[in-house]
Formats: structure tokens, sequence, C-alpha cells
């Protein structure tokens, strides 16, 4: 009886800990750091390596969790400097929950050491839904 409650409460935290919304930072395509989303009040902070200006190629963001495998909405991701907007990338085609953000508009900010706030933007996939727009907001980017 024992085992058998061990193993149900194995399986439901494994099955919390699979729920779980992350972000993944990847720099140059290598892994540069991992956020769980806690919601609007606590927002985590990616902190990377800082590199030179020069070798910044690209800055790649994936979701996991159910922000990734939602089809019913279509999703932005916006970088952020406090209230300005520096740039909108849509997900990438090929794979759900990817995005690829430019780099020109990035790069200087981020090796400036900036913070960079990541916001995802879900809007209705199909403009008749009856569905309300919403905005969460993912993570932070720090160059140190």
């Amino acid at each position: 009886m024992k085992k058998i409650a061990a193993l149900t409460v194995l399986i439901s935290c494994l099955n919390l800990a699979m729920a779980q919304d992350t972000v993944k930072i990847f720099i140059n395509g290598k892994a540069a750091g991992t956020a769980v989303t806690k919601g609007d009040e606590n927002i985590s902070t990616i902190t990377i390596k800082k590199i030179k200006a020069s070798s910044l190629k690209s800055v790649t963001v994936k979701l996991g969790g159910n922000l990734s495998g939602n089809a019913v909405y279509k999703k932005t991701i916006q970088a952020m400097d406090g209230d300005a907007v520096l740039l909108t990338a849509g997900e990438t085609k090929n794979a759900a929950g990817n995005f690829s953000l430019p780099i020109k508009l990035l790069d200087k900010k981020l090796v400036a050491g900036k913070k960079i706030k990541l916001v995802l933007q879900l809007n209705p996939a199909n403009d008749k839904m009856m569905m309300p727009s919403r905005e969460m907001q993912l993570c932070y980017i720090l160059m140190q």
C-alpha cells in the first residue's frame, strides 16, 4: 500500500513538473539559459555570459509546456526596453514555440548590459473566433 501511495505521489509530481511553462534562450545556437514563467508578479531573469557584439549572431527563444503547443492562438514575442518595444517576432513556421529574434535591434542593448523584457502576445488564430487576446510577461534577459 505504501508503494502505491509513493508511486502516485511521484507520478503527480512529474505531471506538475512537465506542465510548467518554460522559456529557453539560445545564443548563436547554444543554450544560454532557462526560466520558468511564474506570472506577471514574479518575472525570472536569465543572465547570459557577456560576449562581444560582433560575435552575437542569433538569439532564439523556445517556449515549452502549455505555451508551445496551443494552436488556438497566434503567438508573437515582443522584446522591450522599459516601456519601449524594440522588436516584434512571429513564431517560426516549421517549429511551434520557436522564435528567432532579429539581432540588429538587440545587440547594442544586450551588450550594454540592459535588461530586455520578453512579452508573449496571444491573439486568436482565426479572426472569427470570439476569444480575447492575451499578453504574458515571460522573462528578462540580462547579459553580464
